[in-house]
Protein backbone atom coordinates (compact mmCIF):
# COMPACT_ATOMS: atom_id res chain seq x y z
CA UNK A 1 0.00 0.00 0.00
CA UNK A 2 1.40 3.40 -0.96
CA UNK A 3 1.80 6.22 1.51
CA UNK A 4 -1.00 8.19 -0.15
CA UNK A 5 -3.34 5.21 0.06
CA UNK A 6 -2.47 4.70 3.72
CA UNK A 7 -3.03 8.37 4.55
CA UNK A 8 -6.48 8.30 2.94
CA UNK A 9 -7.56 5.07 4.59
CA UNK A 10 -10.06 5.49 7.41
CA UNK A 11 -9.16 3.88 10.72
CA UNK A 12 -8.18 4.37 14.35
CA UNK A 13 -4.79 6.01 14.64
CA UNK A 14 -2.52 6.34 17.66
CA UNK A 15 -0.11 9.23 17.40
CA UNK A 16 3.23 8.89 19.20
CA UNK A 17 5.32 12.06 19.24
CA UNK A 18 8.80 12.54 20.67
CA UNK A 19 8.76 15.22 23.38
CA UNK A 20 11.73 17.17 24.67
CA UNK A 21 11.99 19.49 27.66
CA UNK A 22 10.00 17.19 29.96
CA UNK A 23 11.15 14.61 32.49
CA UNK A 24 8.64 12.10 33.81
CA UNK A 25 9.28 10.75 37.30
CA UNK A 26 7.92 8.34 39.88
CA UNK A 27 5.82 11.20 41.33
CA UNK A 28 3.47 10.92 38.33
CA UNK A 29 4.04 7.20 37.78
CA UNK A 30 6.07 8.02 34.65
CA UNK A 31 3.06 9.34 32.76
CA UNK A 32 0.93 12.47 32.84
CA UNK A 33 -2.37 13.53 31.27
CA UNK A 34 -2.53 17.19 30.33
CA UNK A 35 -6.01 17.49 28.83
CA UNK A 36 -6.47 15.28 25.78
CA UNK A 37 -2.80 14.47 25.45
CA UNK A 38 -1.00 11.86 27.54
CA UNK A 39 2.73 11.91 28.14
CA UNK A 40 4.27 8.52 28.86
CA UNK A 41 7.76 7.20 29.39
CA UNK A 42 8.88 5.21 26.36
CA UNK A 43 10.32 2.61 28.76
CA UNK A 44 6.91 2.05 30.38
CA UNK A 45 4.78 2.32 27.23
CA UNK A 46 5.14 -1.36 26.15
CA UNK A 47 3.49 -2.57 29.37
CA UNK A 48 0.83 0.15 29.33
CA UNK A 49 0.11 0.23 25.61
CA UNK A 50 -3.44 -1.16 25.84
CA UNK A 51 -4.61 1.77 27.95
CA UNK A 52 -3.56 4.03 25.10
CA UNK A 53 -5.36 1.96 22.46
CA UNK A 54 -2.31 0.07 21.16
CA UNK A 55 -3.26 -3.61 20.91
CA UNK A 56 -0.25 -5.05 19.04
CA UNK A 57 2.87 -5.77 21.09
CA UNK A 58 5.35 -3.01 20.31
CA UNK A 59 8.26 -5.40 19.99
CA UNK A 60 6.32 -7.29 17.29
CA UNK A 61 5.64 -4.04 15.44
CA UNK A 62 9.36 -3.28 15.48
CA UNK A 63 10.24 -6.76 14.20
CA UNK A 64 7.64 -6.51 11.47
CA UNK A 65 9.40 -3.40 10.16
CA UNK A 66 12.87 -4.97 10.20
CA UNK A 67 14.17 -2.70 12.95
CA UNK A 68 13.27 0.50 11.13
CA UNK A 69 11.43 1.74 14.25
CA UNK A 70 14.13 0.74 16.75
CA UNK A 71 15.72 4.17 16.76
CA UNK A 72 12.39 5.88 17.46
CA UNK A 73 11.56 3.76 20.51
CA UNK A 74 15.10 3.67 21.92
CA UNK A 75 16.10 7.28 21.31
CA UNK A 76 13.14 9.12 22.81
CA UNK A 77 12.44 9.01 26.55
CA UNK A 78 9.07 10.81 26.61
CA UNK A 79 6.27 10.30 24.11
CA UNK A 80 3.04 12.22 23.60
CA UNK A 81 0.13 9.87 22.90
CA UNK A 82 -3.14 10.81 21.18
CA UNK A 83 -5.78 8.47 19.75
CA UNK A 84 -8.06 9.59 16.92
CA UNK A 85 -10.37 8.01 14.34
CA UNK A 86 -10.61 9.08 10.71
CA UNK A 87 -8.44 9.51 7.65
CA UNK A 88 -4.84 10.28 8.56
CA UNK A 89 -4.73 12.97 5.86
CA UNK A 90 -7.54 14.81 7.68
CA UNK A 91 -6.34 14.43 11.27
CA UNK A 92 -2.52 14.45 11.31
CA UNK A 93 -1.95 18.21 11.31
CA UNK A 94 -4.75 18.71 13.87
CA UNK A 95 -3.17 16.17 16.21
CA UNK A 96 0.24 17.82 15.95
CA UNK A 97 -1.30 21.22 16.69
CA UNK A 98 -3.20 19.74 19.65
CA UNK A 99 -0.01 18.33 21.15
CA UNK A 100 1.87 21.60 20.71
CA UNK A 101 -1.00 23.49 22.31
CA UNK A 102 -1.16 21.18 25.32
CA UNK A 103 2.60 21.26 25.79
CA UNK A 104 2.22 25.05 26.02
CA UNK A 105 -0.42 24.49 28.70
CA UNK A 106 2.05 22.28 30.56
CA UNK A 107 4.66 25.04 30.25
CA UNK A 108 2.19 27.38 31.99
CA UNK A 109 2.66 25.31 35.16
CA UNK A 110 6.01 27.13 35.51
CA UNK A 111 4.23 30.41 36.26
CA UNK A 112 5.47 31.35 39.74
CA UNK A 113 7.40 28.08 40.06
CA UNK A 114 10.90 29.51 39.65
CA UNK A 115 12.91 32.14 37.87
CA UNK A 116 12.12 32.43 34.17
CA UNK A 117 15.82 31.91 33.45
CA UNK A 118 15.39 28.34 34.74
CA UNK A 119 12.24 27.54 32.76
CA UNK A 120 12.14 24.57 30.41
CA UNK A 121 10.50 24.47 26.99
CA UNK A 122 8.30 21.38 26.51
CA UNK A 123 8.39 20.78 22.76
CA UNK A 124 7.31 18.29 20.13
CA UNK A 125 10.89 17.66 19.04
CA UNK A 126 13.27 14.76 19.46
CA UNK A 127 16.12 16.85 20.83
CA UNK A 128 16.13 20.13 22.77
CA UNK A 129 17.65 22.60 20.37
CA UNK A 130 19.77 25.57 21.33
CA UNK A 131 20.74 28.30 18.95
CA UNK A 132 24.21 29.80 19.16
CA UNK A 133 24.96 33.43 18.47
CA UNK A 134 28.30 34.09 16.82
CA UNK A 135 29.53 37.66 17.15
CA UNK A 136 32.70 39.61 16.60
CA UNK A 137 33.44 43.15 17.79
CA UNK A 138 36.50 44.84 16.28
CA UNK A 139 38.05 47.90 17.87
CA UNK A 140 39.28 49.46 14.65
CA UNK A 141 40.97 52.37 16.40
CA UNK A 142 43.19 50.30 18.70
CA UNK A 143 43.15 46.98 16.86
CA UNK A 144 41.49 44.95 19.61
CA UNK A 145 38.67 42.46 19.31
CA UNK A 146 36.27 40.37 21.35
CA UNK A 147 33.96 37.52 20.36
CA UNK A 148 31.09 37.21 22.90
CA UNK A 149 29.44 34.07 21.48
CA UNK A 150 26.50 32.84 23.52
CA UNK A 151 23.88 30.09 23.64
CA UNK A 152 20.24 31.06 23.27
CA UNK A 153 17.21 29.22 24.51
CA UNK A 154 16.67 26.94 27.49
CA UNK A 155 18.10 23.45 27.55
CA UNK A 156 16.73 22.16 30.86
CA UNK A 157 13.78 19.83 31.39
CA UNK A 158 10.61 20.40 33.36
CA UNK A 159 10.77 17.59 35.91
CA UNK A 160 7.28 16.41 36.82
CA UNK A 161 8.43 15.50 40.32
CA UNK A 162 6.97 15.80 43.83
CA UNK A 163 7.91 19.46 44.18
CA UNK A 164 6.30 20.36 40.85
CA UNK A 165 3.19 18.26 41.58
CA UNK A 166 2.67 19.83 45.03
CA UNK A 167 3.13 23.34 43.65
CA UNK A 168 0.48 22.64 41.02
CA UNK A 169 -1.93 21.30 43.63
CA UNK A 170 -1.41 24.18 46.04
CA UNK A 171 -1.42 27.06 43.59
CA UNK A 172 -3.42 26.77 40.35
CA UNK A 173 -2.33 24.23 37.73
CA UNK A 174 -4.02 21.05 38.99
CA UNK A 175 -7.36 22.79 39.52
CA UNK A 176 -7.08 24.54 36.15
CA UNK A 177 -6.70 21.18 34.40
CA UNK A 178 -9.68 19.78 36.32
CA UNK A 179 -11.81 22.64 34.96
CA UNK A 180 -10.53 22.13 31.40
CA UNK A 181 -11.24 18.38 31.51
CA UNK A 182 -14.75 18.81 32.93
CA UNK A 183 -17.92 19.49 30.97
CA UNK A 184 -19.90 20.47 34.08
CA UNK A 185 -20.14 23.52 36.36
CA UNK A 186 -18.29 25.97 34.09
CA UNK A 187 -19.54 27.59 30.90
CA UNK A 188 -17.90 26.25 27.73
CA UNK A 189 -16.82 29.72 26.57
CA UNK A 190 -15.17 30.28 29.97
CA UNK A 191 -13.27 26.99 29.67
CA UNK A 192 -12.15 28.06 26.19
CA UNK A 193 -10.88 31.41 27.51
CA UNK A 194 -9.09 29.66 30.37
CA UNK A 195 -7.46 27.20 27.98
CA UNK A 196 -6.34 29.93 25.59
CA UNK A 197 -4.98 31.99 28.48
CA UNK A 198 -2.94 29.02 29.70
CA UNK A 199 -1.54 28.46 26.20
CA UNK A 200 -0.49 32.12 26.03
CA UNK A 201 1.03 31.99 29.51
CA UNK A 202 2.97 28.86 28.56
CA UNK A 203 4.26 30.53 25.41
CA UNK A 204 5.28 33.54 27.49
CA UNK A 205 7.05 31.38 30.07
CA UNK A 206 9.18 29.75 27.37
CA UNK A 207 9.86 32.80 25.22
CA UNK A 208 13.36 34.29 25.19
CA UNK A 209 12.07 37.43 23.46
CA UNK A 210 11.17 40.01 26.14
CA UNK A 211 8.48 42.01 24.26
CA UNK A 212 6.87 38.80 23.01
CA UNK A 213 6.76 37.33 26.54
CA UNK A 214 5.24 40.60 27.76
CA UNK A 215 2.58 40.62 25.03
CA UNK A 216 1.51 36.99 25.57
CA UNK A 217 1.12 37.69 29.29
CA UNK A 218 -0.84 40.87 28.65
CA UNK A 219 -3.25 39.19 26.25
CA UNK A 220 -3.76 36.33 28.73
CA UNK A 221 -4.65 38.79 31.51
CA UNK A 222 -7.10 40.66 29.27
CA UNK A 223 -8.61 37.37 28.12
CA UNK A 224 -9.29 36.30 31.71
CA UNK A 225 -10.62 39.60 33.02
CA UNK A 226 -12.23 41.64 30.25
CA UNK A 227 -15.14 41.29 27.86
CA UNK A 228 -15.86 42.59 24.38
CA UNK A 229 -16.94 46.20 24.65
CA UNK A 230 -14.99 46.91 27.84
CA UNK A 231 -12.75 49.94 28.02
CA UNK A 232 -9.75 47.82 28.95
CA UNK A 233 -7.60 50.63 30.38
CA UNK A 234 -10.39 51.33 32.90
CA UNK A 235 -11.74 47.86 33.59
CA UNK A 236 -8.47 45.91 33.84
CA UNK A 237 -7.29 47.60 37.08
CA UNK A 238 -10.79 47.29 38.52
CA UNK A 239 -11.01 43.54 37.79
CA UNK A 240 -7.55 42.92 39.23
CA UNK A 241 -8.62 44.95 42.27
CA UNK A 242 -11.43 42.46 42.86
CA UNK A 243 -8.73 39.89 43.72
CA UNK A 244 -5.94 42.03 45.18
CA UNK A 245 -7.55 45.31 46.30
CA UNK A 246 -7.76 44.09 49.89
CA UNK A 247 -4.00 43.55 50.23
CA UNK A 248 -1.51 45.98 51.73
CA UNK A 249 0.46 45.85 48.47
CA UNK A 250 -2.44 47.23 46.42
CA UNK A 251 -1.76 50.78 47.57
CA UNK A 252 1.76 50.42 48.97
CA UNK A 253 3.07 49.04 45.69
CA UNK A 254 0.87 51.35 43.56
CA UNK A 255 -0.76 48.46 41.70
CA UNK A 256 -3.46 50.52 39.90
CA UNK A 257 -0.90 52.95 38.47
CA UNK A 258 1.48 50.14 37.48
CA UNK A 259 -1.33 48.27 35.70
CA UNK A 260 -2.23 51.39 33.72
CA UNK A 261 1.41 51.93 32.77
CA UNK A 262 1.91 48.40 31.50
CA UNK A 263 -1.32 48.70 29.51
CA UNK A 264 0.07 51.88 27.92
CA UNK A 265 3.22 49.95 27.03
CA UNK A 266 1.08 47.19 25.55
CA UNK A 267 -0.73 49.72 23.33
CA UNK A 268 2.54 51.30 22.19
CA UNK A 269 3.92 47.85 21.38
CA UNK A 270 0.85 46.69 19.45
CA UNK A 271 -0.01 49.92 17.65
CA UNK A 272 3.38 51.60 17.25
CA UNK A 273 5.82 48.70 17.44
CA UNK A 274 7.64 50.26 20.40
CA UNK A 275 9.55 47.28 21.79
CA UNK A 276 12.25 49.24 23.62
CA UNK A 277 10.03 50.34 26.51
CA UNK A 278 9.36 46.79 27.72
CA UNK A 279 11.47 45.87 30.76
CA UNK A 280 11.96 42.58 32.62
CA UNK A 281 10.21 44.08 35.66
CA UNK A 282 7.07 44.52 33.52
CA UNK A 283 6.95 40.81 32.73
CA UNK A 284 7.69 39.86 36.35
CA UNK A 285 4.82 42.11 37.51
CA UNK A 286 2.46 40.53 34.97
CA UNK A 287 3.55 37.08 36.19
CA UNK A 288 2.53 38.11 39.71
CA UNK A 289 -0.87 39.38 38.56
CA UNK A 290 -1.58 36.29 36.47
CA UNK A 291 -0.50 33.95 39.26
CA UNK A 292 -2.94 35.56 41.70
CA UNK A 293 -5.80 35.92 39.24
CA UNK A 294 -5.51 32.30 38.08
CA UNK A 295 -5.10 30.86 41.58
CA UNK A 296 -8.22 32.65 42.80
CA UNK A 297 -10.34 31.94 39.72
CA UNK A 298 -9.68 28.20 39.65
CA UNK A 299 -9.69 28.01 43.44
CA UNK A 300 -13.25 29.37 43.44
CA UNK A 301 -14.70 27.51 40.48
CA UNK A 302 -18.23 27.55 41.94
CA UNK A 303 -18.08 31.30 42.46
CA UNK A 304 -16.77 31.90 38.92
CA UNK A 305 -18.53 29.40 36.59
CA UNK A 306 -18.42 32.01 33.82
CA UNK A 307 -16.75 35.30 32.98
CA UNK A 308 -20.10 37.04 33.52
CA UNK A 309 -20.00 35.94 37.16
CA UNK A 310 -16.46 37.29 37.51
CA UNK A 311 -17.56 40.66 36.11
CA UNK A 312 -20.61 40.64 38.40
CA UNK A 313 -18.29 39.91 41.36
CA UNK A 314 -16.16 42.93 40.44
CA UNK A 315 -19.21 45.18 40.11
CA UNK A 316 -20.56 44.15 43.53
CA UNK A 317 -17.22 44.96 45.13
CA UNK A 318 -17.27 48.34 43.41
CA UNK A 319 -20.77 48.99 44.79
CA UNK A 320 -19.65 48.05 48.30
CA UNK A 321 -16.78 50.49 48.07
CA UNK A 322 -18.94 53.35 46.74
CA UNK A 323 -21.59 52.82 49.42
CA UNK A 324 -18.97 52.54 52.14
CA UNK A 325 -20.46 49.36 53.56
CA UNK A 326 -18.55 46.54 55.25
CA UNK A 327 -17.09 44.04 52.74
CA UNK A 328 -19.27 40.95 52.34
CA UNK A 329 -18.89 39.90 48.70
CA UNK A 330 -15.23 38.88 48.65
CA UNK A 331 -14.79 35.48 50.35
CA UNK A 332 -12.12 35.13 53.03
CA UNK A 333 -10.54 32.33 51.00
CA UNK A 334 -9.31 34.77 48.32
CA UNK A 335 -5.51 34.54 48.46
CA UNK A 336 -2.57 36.81 47.81
CA UNK A 337 0.43 34.88 46.55
CA UNK A 338 3.53 36.99 46.95
CA UNK A 339 6.76 35.58 45.61
CA UNK A 340 10.12 36.45 47.11
CA UNK A 341 12.06 37.94 44.22
CA UNK A 342 15.81 38.07 43.75
CA UNK A 343 17.93 39.72 41.02
CA UNK A 344 17.84 36.37 39.21
CA UNK A 345 14.11 36.76 38.57
CA UNK A 346 14.82 39.86 36.48
CA UNK A 347 17.46 38.21 34.32
CA UNK A 348 16.57 37.60 30.69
Amino acid sequence: MSTDQLRNRRGTWVFLGAVSGVQLTKATNFEYQIRNVHLVSSVHLPRRRRRFGIKPVLSEIRKRHDGALDYFFKRHTVLAVVRRTGKLSAIDSKVVELVREELAILAASQLGYGARKSNATPSLTSVSKRELTSQLFLNVSKYGWTQPNAALGRLGKLALNDRWRKFGQQVFFTKALEILRSNANTKSSWRRDLKNALVLIGQSQTSIDLPQAFLWNMIALELLLTQQGDKVSKELPRRVEAFLGWTADWKAQAFPDRIRKIYEKRCKLVHQGQRGEIEPKDVVFLDELLLNVLANIVGHAKLFPSKDKLVEFSEKLKAERLLGIAPRVRPKTIRHLRKLLSPRHYEW
